[in-house]
């Protein structure tokens, strides 16, 4: 295997990795890269690789701190009790929605049977 495909599969490699979400192994793959182009200088344009391939490393220490902050958010975060959103008169809250809808219901009934509303006259149960 020749230098360039060494290098050209250590890349396939890195980049498979990163889109898999295995960071650190495709964080590692470019500094063997780096090393790489560190020890043989014989390739024309060394130092814009070079330059590329620590873009990749920084974009890859970002996804890094990304998934740690969103692993650290996700382990922090309460899981919410709706129970006391319940429509059974078990608690004060499903009981308070319930009247609330009854009372509105039976209000705007008034209001038609009045002939304050336009619509239907029905009387709910």
């Amino acid at each position: 295997m020749s230098q360039v495909q060494y290098i050209r599969s250590l890349v396939r490699q890195a980049t498979l990795y990163r889109e898999q979400g295995l960071y650190a192994d495709s964080k590692e793959k470019y500094e063997e890269i780096l090393s790489f182009l560190g020890s043989n200088r014989q390739f024309q344009n060394a130092e814009k690789l070079a330059e590329a391939v620590q873009r990749r490393i920084e974009n890859v220490e970002l996804d890094l701190r990304t998934q740690d902050l969103r692993d650290s958010t996700l382990d922090n975060i309460k899981i919410a009790d709706y129970s006391e959103f319940s429509d059974d008169c078990t608690s004060n809250m499903g009981c308070w929605i319930r009247r609330g809808v009854s009372w509105t219901r039976k209000w705007i009934t008034n209001l038609r049977l009045k002939g304050g509303l336009p619509g239907k006259k029905r009387v709910w149960p």
